[in-house]
């Protein structure tokens, strides 16, 4: 069945028989040109073609070497792009390439991960790019009815669990992403995050730990930053409805933080610090249970 999207005709049949055939390429058909296709929905508000088709048929062409490093090295820029496009708007439609350029870039970084083709001042803009991002966006809902996830900070999480895991990041980089994500948490006033972005953001914050770069007293002083935002006080923040949710994400976080701690089946570096540090941590929030 063919379908239209932006004035493009767009043949859903044929991308499903791909992924019917197990992601294969079809022969006859330039995998470039094919490329440049599913990138241009990245941005589509269909979340079958966007979501069903175009993300995952990238990734695995990505994950399967049907795309060689030649090919990744030319997506990289036109998705760092993508991310600054409509940046600042709020519930436009426009979220939606972002933040699965996002998702895109982060395959891409882990690919490198797993098979070294990047150089390390490749891995470091695609970082600095992350973080501006981070700062900079506005549009924080997770699922949009009709048109599917947004999820743009669960995204960008994946995307900065990728760079936490690179050869290419340190210490700073790592003690960059914690800051990153505190001062994000701290910033939004305007709703409480309902589809496990706590849990994405903790996983990111799982594997900065599990390099073991981060000293207990830089890891303390960023939970200290959490505990007393505003000065502490986060019994207050009840009384104001914006301040209310800050601190019921903050809140959110901290524990889901401390959850994946206590259950993990394999030791954490400074998990055993850490867990009493978080429940101290947590007392910021509920000084009155």
């Amino acid at each position: 069945m063919r379908h239209m999207h932006k004035g493009i005709e767009v043949d859903k049949q044929f991308w499903n028989k791909i992924i019917e055939n197990d992601y294969a390429l079809p022969e006859g058909h330039n995998v470039t040109n094919l490329t440049q296709e599913l990138l241009s929905h990245l941005g589509s508000t269909d979340p079958e073609l966007r979501d069903d088709i175009a993300y995952m048929v990238l990734i695995n062409w990505i994950n399967d070497d049907i795309l060689t490093t030649g090919q990744l090295h030319e997506m990289i820029e036109p998705l760092k792009a993508n991310l600054k496009i409509g940046i600042g708007e709020v519930e436009g439609d426009s979220v939606f390439l972002r933040t699965f350029s996002a998702l895109i870039l982060g395959e891409i970084v882990d690919k490198d991960n797993n098979k070294p083709f990047l150089e390390k001042e490749e891995v470091l803009d695609i970082f600095e790019r992350a973080l501006a991002y981070l700062a900079q966006e506005r549009d924080l809902r997770g699922y949009v009815p009709e048109k599917g996830w947004a999820h743009a900070l669960a995204h960008t999480a994946d995307l900065l669990l990728a760079l936490a895991r690179s050869e290419h990041t340190g210490s700073e980089q790592l003690e960059r992403i914690l800051r990153a994500i505190s001062s994000k948490l701290m910033g939004v006033d305007d709703l409480i995050f309902v589809a496990d972005e706590d849990e994405r953001l903790v996983s990111t914050v799982i594997e900065i730990l599990n390099r073991n770069l981060l000293t207990l007293d830089t890891l303390s002083q960023w939970l200290d930053v959490i505990a007393n935002m505003d000065g502490g006080g986060h019994r207050q923040k009840f009384f104001k409805e914006s301040a209310a949710r800050t601190r019921q994400n903050l809140k959110t976080f901290v524990r889901s933080l401390h959850y994946r701690l206590v259950i993990s089946k394999t030791p954490v570096p400074l998990a055993d610090e850490l867990i009493p540090k978080l429940r101290e941590t947590s007392k910021a929030f509920t000084s009155w249970v």
